[in-house]
């Protein structure tokens, strides 16, 4: 539902396992601790915003981000990604993975996303393609989204929907 426990009881959901497990956490909320950081290397720092992947609209999402160029375009070669704190207290990510509407047709871009430095999914994306994700994460501490333009100009610009933990 996007809604996040704030003030005394956040700390609680950070402080003990057994709530944490059972709560569903919107991981980009307002004054939330999960978002680690938006690092992509040469293409910035991927930013919280609205996004529309595939015709439907998240209030909730992440967006790529290009510092060299203020653009949110990611340009071939290029990549930028997310990295979330999970303090080991979750057993399942989900997000929809996808480009924004606004992107031109024939352009594509690769999410992967790792758990504690392994691969656990990577996929190629293009305009009109989102896919609703459930990634295991059991006892992980961290989760990370990176996504890289391919081509053939590749002025994508990717998102993740609603990511949340439980």
């Amino acid at each position: 539902d996007g809604s996040v426990v704030q003030g005394p009881a956040a700390l609680n959901l950070q402080r003990y396992n057994t709530v944490a497990a059972k709560a569903s956490v919107n991981l980009i909320a307002d004054n939330t601790p999960y978002l680690l950081s938006g690092q992509g290397g040469d293409a910035g720092e991927m930013h919280k915003g609205a996004a529309e992947i595939d015709g439907t609209a998240y209030r909730s999402a992440l967006r790529s981000w290009q510092r060299s160029c203020c653009s949110e375009n990611l340009h071939k070669g290029l990549s930028t990604s997310a990295t979330f704190n999970l303090s080991r207290d979750y057993t399942t990510f989900t997000a929809v993975l996808g480009v924004v509407d606004q992107s031109p047709a024939g352009q594509t871009a690769q999410a992967r996303i790792l758990v504690d430095g392994n691969e656990v999914y990577n996929r190629t994306f293009g305009l009109g393609e989102h896919e609703a994700v459930s990634i295991p994460v059991t006892d992980a501490l961290r989760l990370r989204i990176e996504w890289t333009g391919l081509g053939p100009a590749s002025y994508t610009i990717p998102a993740v929907g609603s990511p949340s933990a439980t």
